[in-house]
């Protein structure tokens, strides 16, 4: 009896040593395809998938090429986007904003040319195009497209205004985020559209760039011409 008690004693021990090591190669398993699908995701422009099926493969793969004295390969292999997805514009020195709209448009990037124009009399970039040739995904956003087509960098700032503040304290904190470039500017823009201390209390989130009465206009609650 002690003969099979230590039999089925030994059987247990290796059953529990089995099951131990399966559990610790899931585990492994698991943390080296979460590495490896960070690196894809981190290596690659496109929406990139990369499952635990892929991880398997490729861990089958490694043990082969090890065994034939091969070398690795890459970690993961790069996704390279495809070229199919894109499209490119040209743009020549001086050319007219509409003209620039108008090529939007044929390629797919704008739906709509004055909704285009409008967004960059706001932004005020109607003469900071760069000339050149540009490749954009054919499901660019309008705001990174813009962005690039005039080598700007598009910046929100949270930003609050304290009741009975004037142009002069609003243009101080605006400059000091960095929204605007000169206070002095503000101040007199403010003062030929009579808005000095017109500015309405509250929290706002400021975007840039942007034309300096689209600001005032967002921190007065007005409509503004400019004179």
């Amino acid at each position: 009896m002690n003969i099979f008690r230590n039999i089925a004693d030994f059987f247990h021990r290796i059953l529990k040593l089995i099951i131990l090591i399966l559990v610790l190669s899931i585990l492994i398993l698991i943390i080296k395809w979460r590495y490896d699908a960070l690196y894809v995701e981190s290596t690659t422009r496109t929406d990139a998938e990369f499952s635990i099926v892929d991880e398997i493969r490729k861990i089958k793969s490694d043990i082969i090429a090890t065994k034939n004295g091969d070398p690795l390969e890459s970690p993961i292999p790069v996704v390279v986007e495809d070229k199919k997805d894109n499209v490119t514009i040209n743009i020549s020195e001086n050319e007219p904003v509409d003209s620039i709209a108008n090529s939007l448009l044929e390629k797919g990037l704008i739906q709509d040319t004055e909704v285009f124009k409008v967004m960059v009399n706001d932004m005020g970039l109607y003469n900071s195009f760069v000339s050149g040739t540009y490749s954009f995904k054919k499901d660019s956003k309008i705001l990174d497209t813009l962005m690039t087509l005039t080598n700007s960098s598009y910046r929100e700032y949270d930003f609050e205004i304290v009741e009975g503040e004037n142009a002069q304290a609003v243009g101080k904190k605006l400059l000091s985020i960095g929204a605007i470039k000169s206070e002095e500017a503000f101040d007199q823009q403010c003062k030929e559209l009579g808005v000095e201390n017109s500015f309405k209390a509250g929290k706002y989130t400021i975007s840039t760039p942007s034309k300096v009465i689209k600001i005032i206009e967002k921190l007065t609650s007005q409509t503004l011409d400019q004179k």
